[in-house]
Parts: C-alpha cells; sequence; structure tokens
C-alpha cells in the first residue's frame, strides 16, 4: 500500500496511527506552532484540522491541514457553526 493513499484505505488502529503519524510529521515541519494563536505547543496539545472539511470534499493532504491547539479548535468550530 502506498504511503501517499487516503486514509480511507486505513480501518480502525491503524487510521488512528496514520493520524498520529501525519500530526507527528507535522508538528515537526512547522515548529510546533498553534496556527490560530501562533503560539508554541506540546506535540498531545494540537488537533489535526482541515481547512476545508472533508464533509465539503476537502482532502486529507497537508495544503489543507493546519494544527490547532483545543481552544483554537473550538473557536474555529464555533466560528464555522455560525456561518
Amino acid at each position: 500500500m502506498s504511503k501517499t493513499r487516503d486514509r480511507r484505505y486505513y480501518s480502525g488502529f491503524k487510521k488512528s496511527m496514520w493520524w498520529h503519524d501525519k500530526r507527528d510529521r507535522l508538528y515537526w515541519e512547522r515548529g510546533g506552532i498553534c496556527e490560530g494563536c501562533n503560539e508554541k505547543k506540546d506535540i498531545s496539545d494540537l488537533t489535526v484540522h482541515h481547512i476545508v472539511p472533508r464533509s465539503k470534499r476537502g482532502r486529507d493532504v497537508d495544503a489543507n491541514i493546519i494544527l490547532l491547539c483545543d481552544c483554537c479548535h473550538a473557536d474555529r468550530h464555533k466560528d464555522e457553526r455560525e456561518r
């Protein structure tokens, strides 16, 4: 199976590992910064967030993913619900 395949090809535990691997890689590439508040965070405090939601055909590619701390992630979803 190719590493570039979409996460839908993974099941259960492997899907969870796929997300952790992606988050970990993006954490180191992007300097461990929350892309909402621009503060340095611990890796366990950051969540993968899609810019264009998967429900609106957003893809699991790096360009469509940002790392957000819990507070910024909650704010982002609150803003999206209000639209």
